[in-house]
């Protein structure tokens, strides 16, 4: 693992050595403390006593999904008027994304305090399992599942609400940016409109 700060400081580390979660997760705090960086990590999410193996293979085949996806995310997020969020790579399920702020606000409770927040759009690619992109607006209508989506894609509605398009429906095609970003446009302008102050 490499890691580099904008001011030219550098850490590395070998992910070869089968170290546990909690082991990885250590080395990985220590070489960003070294770099100046210092922070609360929920270290939860990653203690485990169980060594871990590093699949070089698979690392580099999810680095070249990662790489064609973020292109075409960050081209459709190009495209987007009003305010975007930064793409990012989740480390929960290592997905990226990135969403769009709809101009309604939305006043809920959490964890015993009152948020405002703006109303959202995401557009991301989980990569995990049976691999999709996926595209969900918050606050969630339930009128939405009545709209057409380009073929493919389909409204998700157990467990998370929004829609999705599998990856097994783009992967390997010649035209799977263009697809990727049509579903896009198709979501947002289905979706966007109930995002918006009246």
């Amino acid at each position: 693992m490499v890691l580099e700060t904008s001011a030219g400081g550098s850490e590395r580390f070998s992910m070869r050595e089968g170290r546990t979660g909690t082991e990885m997760g250590d080395a990985l705090i220590a070489a960003v403390a070294a770099l100046g960086l210092d922070g609360d990590y929920a270290r939860q999410k990653f203690e485990s006593d169980e060594a871990r193996a590093y699949d070089g293979d698979l690392a580099a085949a999810y680095f070249g999904v990662l790489t064609n996806v973020e292109w075409t995310l960050a081209a459709h997020r190009a495209s987007l008027v009003g305010e975007v969020g930064p793409l990012q790579v989740w480390p929960h399920g290592f997905d990226i994304s990135f969403e769009w702020f709809g101009t309604r606000t939305e006043t809920y409770e959490e964890h015993g305090e009152t948020v405002v927040a703006p109303a959202q759009l995401n557009l991301g690619f989980y990569p995990k399992g049976e691999a999709y992109f996926y595209s969900n607006p918050w606050p969630f209508s339930s009128e939405l599942v009545d709209a057409e989506l380009p073929s493919g894609a389909v409204w998700h509605t157990e467990g998370w609400q929004g829609t999705m398009l599998p990856y097994a429906e783009v992967a390997g095609r010649p035209d799977a940016a263009e697809r990727v970003q049509a579903y896009a446009r198709a979501v947002f302008e289905v979706a966007s409109p109930t995002l918006m102050a009246r």
